[in-house]
């Protein structure tokens, strides 16, 4: 639909402008060493990892919207369509409903604890509150509105987890990486954790994110895919009755 599009156009554009407010700080706003750590790291946040992943999953939905108009038919296969269609499903199922609710429930969780485990108050003065907002809250709501207005192809679970588990993997791998190479923490939960608590909460973040996926999943498969689960029921209890027959 025509107005999904211009949704898509729209947060697309948003996003583009976030990401590029985020690489122009002005850290000498604030003498601190978190402050030029934003600058430093800006590229090794997941925030940042995760508007990415939205901004990858936007492109490919408004291209395949495009290339399923009747004006395209002569000019693009069938075989690209499929495929396009399937790349949209995968990176919204697999990359994009999960990174972004494991985004925002783990960030105002934490929040609620203690923001200087996440956010410290000294670089309000660097970091807007709308900033903020767009990056840890409002970013949930083009989530929601995929999953209510558009019917996605879905992946195989087990493709799904491995998605999950390599992305979850390589970033573990970047903020361990980072840790070794500058001496310091992107996140300053990680500081205060003792050396289990902070592959404990690297655990409990993949596990947090696989139990979003599959809230997605299941939701995707309620809202859109619930008529073809029944056709199959009923296709399967038609064969029953006839060899009971």
């Amino acid at each position: 639909m025509a107005f999904l599009q211009l949704y898509r156009v729209a947060i697309l554009c948003s996003h583009i402008i976030a990401f590029n407010v985020c690489e122009n700080l002005d850290v000498t706003k604030v003498q601190d060493q978190r402050a030029y750590d934003l600058k430093l790291f800006s590229k090794r946040f997941f925030t940042g990892w995760n508007v990415g992943f939205q901004i990858l999953f936007l492109m490919v939905a408004l291209v395949n919207a495009t290339i399923h108009q009747k004006v395209f038919k002569p000019w693009v296969s069938s075989r690209v369509k499929i495929f396009t269609n399937r790349l949209q499903g995968y990176i919204f199922t697999c990359l994009v409903a999960p990174s972004t609710i494991f985004v925002v429930c783990m960030f105002w969780t934490l929040w609620s604890i203690d923001r200087e485990l996440v956010l410290s108050e000294v670089l309000d003065a660097v970091v807007p509150s709308w900033l903020n907002h767009a990056l840890h809250t409002v970013i949930i709501i083009p989530v929601v509105v995929e999953l209510l207005f558009c019917k996605m192809h879905l992946p195989h679970h087990k493709d799904a987890l491995t998605v999950l588990a390599t992305v979850h993997v390589v970033y573990t791998a970047v903020l361990m990486g980072t840790y070794f190479e500058y001496g310091r923490w992107i996140y300053y939960v990680f500081k205060v954790l003792p050396w289990p608590g902070k592959f404990a909460l690297c655990l409990l973040s993949f596990l947090l994110s696989v139990a979003a996926y599959f809230i997605g999943y299941k939701f995707q498969q309620i809202r859109w895919h619930s008529d073809i689960v029944q056709q199959i029921k009923l296709h399967t209890k038609s064969l029953q009755s006839m060899i009971n027959f």
